[in-house]
């Protein structure tokens, strides 16, 4: 009894030992409740410097409380960041657009929060900040409050001690994380055309008339120009004013409204993942770079442990539909709620993030996937604990991509542009300078020619006259 007493001991310590370990994260997130594109329904804002689809205030608090989650995660918990900010750990990468840059700075700001910035270190540099401030306050009464008040402000880089995290902006031509660039696929609008006017898309336009005509009479328009394009954008807006407390021109738990939700995710799903092969491409760049940094971290060539990318609700519900956690039959079931939460995801809304963990255990690799916080299942054997081995999801993300040509030839883009677009405009213009000093040297050179052997009228004449032969 005793030995097996110490065996059951021996056993539940070793398996403590043993507990998984996060060595990386991967968080590829929507970004937070935005202003609407569209003036439909709610009231029209005349303040200065609001414009459409920006970040809301909610959607502040939104992405800086998910930034407090993650330190509460990921430092506090699992030790993977260090508890003050350092460079080498953590990579944010935004689209160009003002929502996504503005929700990655508050999720960055909840993440290394007030007080846990840089602290001065140069003395010279600290007394410069107290005399400075002693000439500002030559007229106060009380420079002695003043002094106390900067000396206890100068501790800290930033006063409150505030960090500086920088944030990648990717350039409009490679923009991977927004579903909508032209420059970064120029035939998108190709393929949301051939996506919104096909049969099946047309087949559901029929499905869904009666509610597109309704909603023609709602906003004084004529039937014809009541499309699923504008469903998406008038259930969208809708979905912004709920989330900034405004009341709702119709009855959320109606049909019509029903309706606008099923319109949207539709027309939502069609336009990046007709086809698996759109799917794979529109996929292609955004897992190349997860897969770098998990390659990186296994093999110890990279000290990124944690990579934050800011997106847009077109790129999670592209990877969710390539990662076969997301189609029309499971957005059906999600709003019937007739499906298993655990295979079949729900459309993104405003703040949605999935993770993406490695997890090291005695040497061996395991990813774990979670959607808003919640295991999902990318494999067959996955364990209870959620993990499948990094192999199995490895292969499963390589199969979600297609080739650098392949994304060309679908993108109508030329192969090299991604990588060397810089040097070939720098290229272009050392030609062009160089083809302009040429020209310039050989006319230069003529006119000199011309001066030293000067022909006659005469003989001008006579030789535009004559024939190759020298006959008349």
């Amino acid at each position: 009894m005793r030995r097996r007493l110490i065996f059951v001991c021996f056993l539940a310590l070793t398996l403590l030992l043993i507990r998984a370990e996060v060595i990386y994260v991967a968080q590829i997130g929507r970004h937070g409740s935005k202003l609407s594109k569209t003036r439909y329904f709610a009231p029209k804002s005349d303040e200065p410097g609001v414009f459409r689809e920006q970040l809301s205030m909610n959607g502040m608090r939104e992405q800086y409380i998910l930034g407090s989650y993650l330190r509460e995660r990921y430092i506090i918990e699992e030790k993977l960041l260090s508890e003050t900010y350092n460079p080498a750990e953590l990579k944010i990468v935004a689209s160009d657009t003002p929502r996504t840059i503005s929700s990655a700075y508050a999720l960055a700001t909840g993440l290394y929060p007030p007080a846990t910035g840089p602290v001065l270190s140069n003395e010279l540099l600290y007394e410069e900040e107290i005399s400075l401030t002693n000439r500002s306050s030559e007229n106060n009464e009380s420079s002695d409050n003043n002094n106390t008040t900067v000396k206890q402000q100068a501790d800290w880089a930033i006063p409150g001690g505030f960090n500086a995290i920088p944030v990648k902006i990717l350039s409009a031509e490679d923009d991977f994380l927004d579903g909508y660039s032209q420059k970064y696929c120029p035939a998108e609008l190709e393929i949301q055309y051939a996506a919104a006017h096909s049969n099946k898309t047309m087949e559901f336009t029929n499905e869904m008339r009666p509610t597109l005509n309704q909603l023609a009479a709602m906003l004084n328009i004529s039937e014809d120009k009541a499309d699923l394009q504008l469903g998406l954008f008038a259930y969208g807006e809708m979905v912004v004013m709920e989330a900034e407390g405004l009341p709702l021109p119709v009855d959320k738990n109606g049909s019509f409204y029903k309706n606008l939700s099923r319109i949207s995710g539709y027309y939502t799903l069609c336009i990046h993942t007709a086809t698996p092969q759109i799917v794979r491409v529109f996929n292609t760049h955004l897992i190349q770079s997860v897969l770098e940094e998990l390659e990186g971290r296994i093999n110890g060539e990279s000290n990124v442990k944690m990579s934050l990318y800011a997106t847009h609700n077109i790129n999670q519900v592209t990877l969710l539909v390539g990662l076969g956690l997301l189609s029309l039959e499971c957005l059906d079931g999600t709003l019937s709620q007739n499906t298993d939460i655990n295979t079949c995801a729900e459309l993104p809304k405003f703040s949605a993030f999935m993770t993406i963990e490695l997890h090291n255990i005695t040497g061996k690799y395991y990813i774990k996937f979670l959607y808003n916080n919640k295991v999902r299942r990318l494999c067959e054997n996955m364990t209870s604990d959620g993990l499948c081995s990094y192999e199995t999801i490895r292969t499963k993300l390589i199969n979600g991509m297609v080739s650098e040509s392949e994304f060309s030839r679908v993108c109508k883009r030329l192969p090299t542009s991604r990588v060397i677009s810089k040097f070939t405009l720098t290229m272009i213009h050392a030609a062009f300078v160089a083809g302009a000093i040429t020209f310039l040297t050989l006319s230069v050179l003529i006119c000199q020619k011309k001066k030293r052997s000067p022909l006659s009228e005469h003989d001008s004449l006579q030789l535009i006259e004559l024939n190759p032969n020298g006959q008349p």
